[in-house]
């Protein structure tokens, strides 16, 4: 690529210094040379001067044989670094892992790739090989593995937010593995100051990268604190996938915030939707029961409710999979939160998902009901429109005991 761009630096001054139309013709004959066009293609071009072709076509290919290149040198970086995780892998002494990272000299070959001046996707690419390969090493030795001039790179790269946004992504998280304190500086740095337009996107990767790092950090609740007040619905999303790694006592009022008190029904549903993930802890339980109680009593949005009856089911699932004590109250609090949304709730949907829930309920506790359920031959089929005016009796809803889902419920004759 560097010997392309020199032919047409070199080129453009030639063009610019001719005068008559003879000789840029002949300019333009010689860069096509140089860009290895071969003789036949160049008398071709030749006898198209009288049509079509001049300066701008040449420029034209010149650009498609550099989108080429690019595009071929993208997908050796990404081979490259899998190659080199594979690689060190293998090694587990610290001093195996350096030595062999010191053989390599994968830096000075990506460091100018850092500063390419040309596709955003080679700097992009460059980044997330030497990403992939220090995640091979040892926490210890990542620091030390990288020139200082090429840290500092990386982190003035993770703060320009005008910066192209994969490249920003992929430099804050290979500073999450170069330096922590880097890395929280940055994170607090784009937190704390969020910005209109495609920042959403680096916002929401260093939220997900916080539920990575989040026991190493010195101060991670400040930054979660503010990440809950963030403008934007789709960063703090990304928030409930770190709860269940956080402590329980610091886990708590985030888990509160984003199921009963967050403006937005996405991120509300978001967050019951991790309740599968956190039913199964001892010290969480009281209040997960506590809080979905009072998410099922004060909830008005329909798309929070569908996904508060399905998480209904999946908890109830699960406790019942694992024989854990809890479900005896857990199955107690759902039926009653059912009943009362079956015969009060405005929307029709509403009671119909609350009644359907209901029946899950019941065949779940209900051993005989339950292996009917499992055993039934549609128990995992979806049912057409056609299916269903064909065979309206077998797939009637409104009586009978539901012993299949999801979709549609099936009439067991009893």
């Amino acid at each position: 690529m560097k010997t392309l761009s020199n032919c047409l630096s070199v080129s453009s001054e030639q063009f610019n210094a001719a005068v008559t139309k003879q000789d840029k013709q002949q300019v333009i004959l010689e860069f096509a040379h140089l860009l290895g066009i071969p003789p036949v293609e160049i008398e071709k071009d030749r006898q198209a001067f009288s049509r079509w072709f001049d300066i701008d076509a040449m420029l034209d290919r010149f650009s498609s044989r550099i989108g080429e290149q690019e595009q071929m040198l993208t997908f050796i970086l990404g081979r490259l670094g899998t190659l080199c995780n594979n690689f060190l892998n293998r090694w587990n002494l610290p001093t195996e892992q350096l030595s062999w990272w010191s053989k390599l000299q994968l830096e000075p070959v990506l460091k100018p790739l850092l500063l390419y001046e040309g596709d955003p996707r080679v700097n992009h690419a460059a980044l997330v090989c030497l990403v992939r390969a220090l995640q091979a090493l040892q926490p210890s030795l990542r620091e030390t593995g990288v020139d200082d001039a090429v840290l500092q790179h990386i982190y003035r790269v993770a703060l320009q937010v005008r910066q192209n946004v994969w490249i920003q992504t992929a430099a804050i998280e290979l500073l999450a593995l170069l330096s922590i304190s880097s890395f929280e500086q940055t994170v607090r740095q784009r937190i704390f100051n969020p910005k209109p337009g495609d920042d959403i996107f680096v916002r929401r990767k260093i939220v997900k990268l916080l539920g990575k790092y989040l026991q190493v950090l010195q101060a991670p609740s400040e930054i979660i604190q503010k990440a809950l007040s963030d403008p934007s619905p789709f960063v703090r999303q990304a928030l409930t996938e770190i709860v269940a790694k956080a402590a329980p006592d610091i886990a708590m009022p985030w888990i509160e915030q984003l199921a009963l008190i967050d403006e937005s029904p996405q991120v509300r549903a978001a967050m019951w939707l991790q309740w599968p993930n956190l039913i199964t802890k001892k010290t969480l339980q009281p209040f997960l029961l506590r809080t979905f109680q009072a998410g099922l009593q004060n909830e008005t949005d329909d798309f929070v409710l569908r996904v508060m009856c399905h998480v209904t089911e999946r908890c109830t699932n699960l406790l019942s999979s694992t024989n854990d004590p809890f479900l005896t109250q857990w199955s107690q609090m759902a039926w009653q939160n059912m009943v009362n949304l079956r015969c009060s709730a405005k929307s029709l949907r509403v009671r119909r998902w609350a009644s359907q829930t209901l029946e899950f309920i019941w065949t779940e506790l209900n051993p005989r009901a339950k292996e009917l359920r499992q055993k039934s031959p549609t128990a995992n089929r979806v049912h057409s429109s056609r299916e269903k005016q064909a065979h309206p009796q077998a797939l009637d809803c409104r009586s009978g005991s539901i012993i299949r889902r999801p979709g549609f419920s099936y009439r067991l004759p009893l």
